[in-house]
């Protein structure tokens, strides 16, 4: 049987381009994952990585005492250990206020390079399907995911709700790989 040329779309999606796309965003989803381990962490100043030790020390010398003769002492330390917590609150707040030319190439890096590539696979795949789905898999979304078909029993989907899911697929998948 064969294909007639006139009745086939020249839109119609090579079954190759979802699985295309969908392992260039895994690969920047892995990309990203690399880099934010490999990249250098943001230290924590001086001043921070006392407070957190001194609220380190409350807490234990106050989880020490559990008897009720030192539960004043207990709380006394609880109390001491919650405003040394807000005293921390308040010096990340004041160090989190950067101007962009501040930030770091920790957290620029990942997000210019995801932006790059979804913006070429969306420039790229414009007005294209991606992907024949059946109809009756995708029922109740079916004119949401849609572009302008022919055939009504197979919607074709667009570059948008692919990147989506392919995104969400990503990292699922790699949330179970690397076990947070």
């Amino acid at each position: 049987m064969a294909v007639d040329a006139r009745t086939s779309s020249s839109l119609a999606p090579s079954p190759p381009m979802a699985l295309f796309i969908f392992l260039a965003v895994f690969a920047v989803q892995v990309l990203l994952r690399v880099c934010t381990h490999l990249l250098p962490k943001k230290r924590m100043a001086p001043q921070e990585a006392e407070l957190v030790r001194e609220i380190k020390e409350l807490l234990r010398e106050a989880d020490a005492l559990s008897t009720p003769s030192t539960f004043a002492k207990s709380a006394k330390l609880r109390r001491a250990a919650a405003r040394k917590e807000k005293q921390l609150s308040e010096l990340r707040q004041s160090v989190s206020h950067k101007p962009w030319s501040q930030l770091t190439l920790h957290t620029t890096l990942p997000t210019l390079l995801n932006g790059v590539v979804y913006l070429g696979l969306v420039g790229w795949y414009f007005h294209r399907p991606v992907a024949s789905v059946p109809a009756s898999l995708l029922q109740p979304f079916d004119r949401m995911l849609s572009l302008k078909g022919t055939d009504p029993s197979v919607v074709e989907v667009g570059i948008t709700p692919w990147l989506i899911v392919s995104t969400q697929v990503s990292v699922y998948i790699l949330d179970h790989i690397f076990k947070k």
